[in-house]
Parts: C-alpha cells; structure tokens; sequence
C-alpha cells in the first residue's frame, strides 16, 4: 500500500512539473509496453517507388496483428499482407526479421524508419475503403479477398467513390459541367468525368481527363438477317420506326448503356473558388498547343498514359449512380493466378485496344481480361440465333427457297424474302431427313450439299 500511495505522489509530481513547464513528460513512454503505444494505429513509410502503411491491432481473440499495405498511384491498395509480429521485450518489437523500437516518436530499424500516420487502424479497400474494423477484427476475415467481398456491395456515396481514388470531388464536379468536355444525348444519361494529374504548380493543374455518359435500357432489337440488321443499324429516325418493321423488339432486364465519350489533356487555373480550363485544339495544332501550354514534365507524363483505371472509376461510378451493375463479354483467361483483383494487372496489348474497354478480374484464384459490354441493342441491333429445334417450324411454314449442308454440319436456309438462316445439325443429312418428312410443303426446296 505504501508502494502505490509512493507511485501515486510521483504522478502527481510529474504532473505539476509539467503544466508549470518545468519538464516536459513522453506520455507514450509511460505505457507498460511498446504493445500499448502501437496498438489501433496506423503507420506509414515511403520506399521510394511506393507507399506502405503498416497497420497494429488486436483481433478480437487478443491476437496482436500487424497489415502492411503498399499504396498505388492508380489504385488505392496495390497489395496487402499480414506481417509476423513478436515482442522482443517492453520496448521492442519484430516485424519479420528486423527489430524496431521508438526513438523520437519514430519506429525505427536498422533499414526502416516508420512515422506515426493516423492515431487509428486504417485497413483500406480498392473499391470501398476504410474497411470496419469490427469486420477486420473478427473471425470471419478474409484479407485475401477484401475486394471481391467490397465489389458486390453498392451503398456507397459517389462523393466517396471519388475520394477513394484520391481525387478532389469539387474538381470532377467542374469538369462535369463544361460542355466541350462534358455533355449528354441521352433524356435520363449523366456524365461521368475522372481524372490523373500529369503535373501542377502553384495555382496550375495539368491533367489528362476522361469523361463518358452512361444511362439506363431496357429493350433491344433482334433482327432475322444482316442485310434487316444493317438497315436497322443504319436508321436515323428518333423512333427507329423502320427496325419494329424488320425487327423483333424484345423487352429485357435493364442494363447500363455508354453514349459518346472524351478523352483529353486540360490545364486548370485556380481563379478564387473555382477554374478557368484550357484545351489543346485538335488535329494539326495539337502538339503545338501542347508545347506551348503543358510543362515538359506533363507532356512526358501524358505520352506514358494508358487510362484505363480511369475508365474502372468512372464505371464503378456509373453502377453506383444507376443501381446496377455492367454485363461483360470476351472473356479470355490470364496465365496467373490470383487472390483477389489488385493481384492481376491489364496487359498492354489489351489496354492499347480501342474496341471495347477491357478490364481485369480475379475469379476462381485466376486472372481474366473481360470486355465490358455497354452496347445499346436498340442502337446495335442483335442477330437472331437460331437453333436445330427451330429448323422444322421454318421448314413447315412455307417460307424455305433453299437448303445448303457443309461438311462440318453448318445449314444454311435461305427465305423467300432473302433471309438466311444458319444453324448447325447434329449429324451429316440430318436436314434433308427433316426434308423429306415434310412432304408437300417442301417438296419444292433447292437442296445442295458440299
């Protein structure tokens, strides 16, 4: 008892010295352990190509853990890991082979030296950061697959989205409300500009930008033939009077379509509480527009763009906005596995490609690059399939000119009314068996074989 009452006059000593400015008191050394001054914190270190942060907690099982997350440029999170922790003593800890321990408020190693970031633990997300805590803390935790988890949910704000990717939302706000870069054909379409900083000075930004309208539709038309699709492609009448002629219009699910798109380098000028934006103008002007108004250094960055990330950005804001998410098609497999998204990276020859946006996604522990598919089917009007089951209707309704059988099986029906239709059979004749079963009403049809 005469120990702690003893204890207890230093403190309040200590304290009095302190608010008198007599000394000055590291209330971090007070804690019992190295332990209790890193625990619910975040802390960062720059390795010159990246930045880590690495981030302490307790799980709830009192386990001590330790997350290191490499930051990215493009992405929030490069990659993350757990990091093996042990506590040498009360004022050192290991994290994997090197021994740090506090000196002048730093983490410090031999070869490291961490600097506090945030009096809190901070485990971020590539699509939807920071995570719960409470969810990083349970038993249920997956950190290999945070981003596949955060991907299916859509409850976050398009103001929150923005600031993931680090950008200012008050300057996407502006790009999206100059009509040379920013503007909407369709009635319930909306722009979506993102951005990447190619270099700054001091009241002056040079950016290289993009900006797409995206809207909402629920019909497609499907056409019996090229020569009926072609026509319907190529109508220009607000109502598409001539493809409900030619063409099947079908009701489907609701699904996101792309209008025009740019995609442009600007220099912005801070004017007070808003910007004055520059262009280059195009064709034989641009590079010297480039040249007279981008610094060496932004024009540099600007020839090594590829972009796609920021089209990534803009759709997953388009999904928010809309409340549904984008189809793809093309599919094709990667040579690499994966554990969630930020383990597969685009290739270049898939970034360089101008036919469709290509992403890439982490399904099944393997990488594939998927196409977006953003067509309008009332714009781009599909080719009807058809199948073998449907061969014996078109056969009986009196509409066959003309048969023809490949060696590999492919049927062509050629119609009265100049369509053809391809299917496959399932055996070499198996259509002039349907043929000759269908006595009078197709006594009268060309039959020809390869």
């Amino acid at each position: 008892m005469k120990k702690l009452l003893c204890w207890l006059w230093v403190l309040l000593v200590l304290v009095w010295c302190s608010i008198n400015n007599k000394i000055t008191i590291d209330w971090d050394i007070l804690s019992s352990s190295i332990w209790d001054n890193l625990n619910n914190t975040t802390w960062s270190y720059d390795n010159w190509w990246a930045w880590e942060t690495y981030v302490f907690y307790s799980d709830n099982n009192w386990n001590k853990k330790c997350i290191n997350q490499v930051h990215g440029s493009w992405v929030p999170i490069v990659s993350r890991k757990y990091i093996h922790i042990s506590l040498n003593d009360d004022d050192t800890i290991k994290l994997w082979d090197e021994i740090f321990s506090f000196q002048n408020n730093e983490l410090i190693s031999e070869n490291k030296k961490l600097t506090l970031s945030e009096n809190k633990p901070l485990v971020f997300n590539h699509m939807c950061w920071p995570i719960d805590m409470e969810i990083v803390k349970s038993d249920d935790f997956d950190i290999e697959n945070i981003d596949v988890d955060c991907e299916e949910k859509n409850n976050i704000s398009d103001d929150e989205i923005v600031e993931q990717y680090w950008m200012d939302i008050k300057i996407v706000k502006f790009l999206e409300w100059q009509d040379q870069i920013s503007w909407i054909n369709e009635d319930d379409g909306k722009s979506f500009c993102s951005y990447t900083i190619l270099d700054q000075e001091e009241d002056v930004l040079y950016f290289y930008t993009l900006c797409e309208e995206f809207y909402i539709q629920d019909k497609e038309f499907i056409c019996p033939n090229y020569d009926s699709q072609e026509k319907c492609f190529m109508t220009k009448t607000l109502n598409k009077s001539e493809c409900y002629d030619l063409c099947e219009v079908k009701n489907v699910d609701s699904y996101l379509a792309q209008g025009w798109g740019s995609a442009v380098p600007v220099k912005l000028t801070k004017n007070d509480d808003t910007y004055s934006i520059w262009m280059p103008r195009d064709w034989s002007n641009y590079k010297k527009d480039l040249d007279e108004n981008f610094t060496k250094e932004a024009s540099e960055t600007l020839s090594k763009i590829w972009g796609w990330w920021l089209r990534d950005i803009i759709i997953k804001r388009a999904e928010n906005h809309f409340w549904i998410k984008a189809k793809f098609e093309d599919k094709t497999e990667l040579d690499k596995n994966c554990h969630s998204f930020s383990d597969c990276e685009l290739p270049m020859e898939y970034a360089i490609k101008s036919n469709c946006p290509y992403t890439v996604k982490c399904e099944d522990n393997k990488c594939f690059v998927w196409c977006y598919d953003f067509k309008d089917y009332t714009e781009f009007p599909r080719l009807k399939n058809y199948s073998w089951n449907d061969v014996n209707d078109i056969l009986n309704s009196w509409n066959v000119k003309e048969v023809f059988q490949s060696h590999n099986l492919d049927i062509e029906l050629h119609l009265k009314n100049g369509t053809i239709v391809y299917v496959q059979e399932p055996e070499i004749d198996a259509i002039f068996d349907l043929i000759n079963s269908c006595w009078e009403v197709c006594k009268n049809i060309i039959k020809g074989t390869e």
